[in-house]
């Protein structure tokens, strides 16, 4: 049949498929003689029926009536899929997935639907879809029967906990927001389904843009997802290969199909060598085909780095998106309550950020410049930074994350500050860490002058199993008072071999005892700073009392 061939050939040039491998299996279902909204919604079903009867091993297309030659119209589903969960805005939260909110919210504005019928808005309901069987036709809503497509529940063999947070997912995509073209006729109802990618799934749940479930699958798994300065968000790639298995086990146990990403690329890459030597020419957009996880281990990664994307006809090619319908039909949108609620928005935000900037003003700023080469100084430096946030402003600043202190963001900092505090480990003989050599060497040197009496502190770490014992710190102190500075405490030399926590606390509690002397000095630090004066420098209730400021 020249359809179901087109529409195979259309599969087989779209460039960001990377399971065309697969596009002369396509089944085409011909419903070019369905002329009303319920005819088109039995299609859509029956075309769900059929793509999940085996799993959804299938690939299928249903073809409605092409659009008039002359004017262009025909028609339409205004779904982007046949299956997609609808999303509410519950004071100020979005649930269920925010990609649709929009499309939710001109339901409920246009058609008046809130929600699946018993009334509850959950994050997995489905939405109805709208079909128009021709533009001089009234849009209609159908609802998607569970049953004909059922969900995906998301669980892992080995760890139970992820079942706790219910996530779950429809079983295939099911695209009908894409016309198809053939020979100078074009299709603009057209809706088409392959099978997922189990990496497809997982960014649906994780993208921050989306279900943003990095977080809570975490938490679940008893990851700290709270990363401190200094340290690399590491917990995020665990996360992200436990779920992408708990997908790929849920998928298969529900016997539903769906292929792993390494799979997907390796056949992928075979085909396209294969196209390369018949046809001589491929389409690709390398960032849709290359999955998200994992990518440089099959050789496609770099293999496919120079591929062009381009149309070839027949295609599929992106159609009217549901905002265009919808003006069509129902005309343009009265934006004047909607500009006026924008603006009184803006104003509130503009007077709330004032008001939150003269609260911070009074408030002492205090930066934390730290240079860290293991990540031991930085993760004091967050400690140090949890202590001092209850009674100050606090900022910090990476100095083996610049090769220069010319950058006029830090020099504002440091101009602005009420107290710099240098945090620093040593390397090698005695020396600051490398990273940070150049940007200490530019602030005390042509920079030097705003460090003018300047109050300062400096806290070092080192080990006096070496030779030079904390030599970084002392150099800190030394070009500080060079620079006509002023060390407000003496400086804190935390030794590896003798225990770094004892000599943190004290210096930490000396360092609170004098920002209480100070000028409008929180008097949480002053009353923190009496009671650690009535306890022994070694005792270990200096240490709880620290920690309760920091959860403050």
């Amino acid at each position: 049949d020249e359809l179901e061939h087109g529409a195979r050939v259309a599969w087989r040039n779209a460039p960001k498929c990377s399971n065309r491998k697969y596009w002369q299996q396509l089944k085409l279902l011909d419903c070019r003689d369905v002329d009303t909204n319920e005819g088109m919604h039995g299609s859509c079903i029956k075309h769900l029926t059929k793509a999940l009867a085996c799993g959804s091993a299938e690939a299928y297309v249903t073809v409605f009536r092409p659009t008039n030659p002359g004017t262009g119209d025909g028609p339409a589903i205004w779904n982007e899929q046949l299956l997609s969960y609808a999303a509410y805005n519950q004071d100020g939260k979005v649930i269920g997935d925010p990609k649709n909110l929009r499309f939710t919210q001109m339901l409920e504005e246009r058609f008046g639907w809130k929600g699946p019928p018993d009334g509850k808005q959950g994050p997995y309901d489905y939405l109805p879809l709208v079909i128009q069987s021709s533009p001089n036709d009234a849009p209609q809503l159908f609802d998607v029967p569970l049953e004909c497509a059922p969900e995906v529940h998301i669980h892992h063999p080995e760890h139970p906990e992820l079942s706790e947070l219910n996530m779950r997912w429809y079983p295939i995509p099911a695209v009908c927001a894409l016309d198809m073209t053939i020979g100078g006729i074009v299709y603009s109802a057209v809706p088409f389904n392959g099978w997922y990618a189990n990496t497809e799934v997982l960014r649906d749940l994780t993208d921050a843009s989306r279900y943003n479930m990095l977080v809570p699958v975490a938490r679940a798994l008893g990851l700290d997802p709270d990363t401190k300065p200094g340290d690399e968000p590491l917990w995020k790639d665990e996360v992200m290969a436990v779920l992408n298995k708990a997908i790929y086990h849920s998928f298969k146990v529900s016997k539903v199909a769906i292929v792993g990403h390494h799979n997907l690329i390796s056949m992928f890459w075979d085909w396209y060598n294969d196209e390369m030597r018949h046809r001589k020419y491929c389409p690709v957009n390398w960032k849709w085909v290359i999955p998200p996880m994992s990518s440089s281990t099959n050789e496609a990664y770099l293999g496919l780095n120079k591929a062009l994307e381009y149309t070839l006809k027949p295609a599929y090619v992106g159609g009217k998106n549901f905002l265009t319908l919808e003006r069509e039909h129902f005309g343009k949108r009265d934006t004047t309550k909607s500009m006026r609620m924008f603006f009184t928005a803006v104003f509130l935000a503009s007077f709330l950020k004032s008001w939150v900037n003269r609260v911070r003003q009074k408030r002492q700023p205090i930066l934390i410049l730290y240079a860290s080469v293991t990540g031991n100084a930085a993760a004091y430096a967050s400690k140090l930074g949890s202590v001092l946030r209850a009674c100050s402003q606090v900022t910090f600043f990476d100095c083996c994350g610049t090769n220069s202190a010319d950058d006029l963001q830090i020099m504002t900092l440091v101009k602005s500050s009420t107290l710099c505090i240098f945090i620093t480990s040593t390397q090698g003989n005695g020396e600051l860490p490398s990273l940070s050599r150049k940007f200490f060497s530019t602030l005390f040197g042509k920079k030097g002058h705003v460090l003018l009496d300047k109050n300062c502190a400096v806290l070092g770490f080192g080990s006096s199993a070496y030779p030079i014992f904390c030599g970084a710190a002392a150099e800190l102190s030394r070009k500080i008072v060079e620079n006509g500075g002023w060390e407000i405490v003496p400086s804190g030399l935390c030794d590896a071999v003798k225990g770094e926590d004892i000599t943190f606390q004290i210096w930490t509690a000396t360092l609170l005892d004098k920002l209480a002397s100070m000028p409008d000095a929180s008097p949480l630090v002053v009353k923190l700073s009496e009671r650690i004066n009535d306890i022994d420098r070694t005792d270990t209730r200096r240490q709880i009392i620290l920690e309760s400021v920091a959860v403050q």
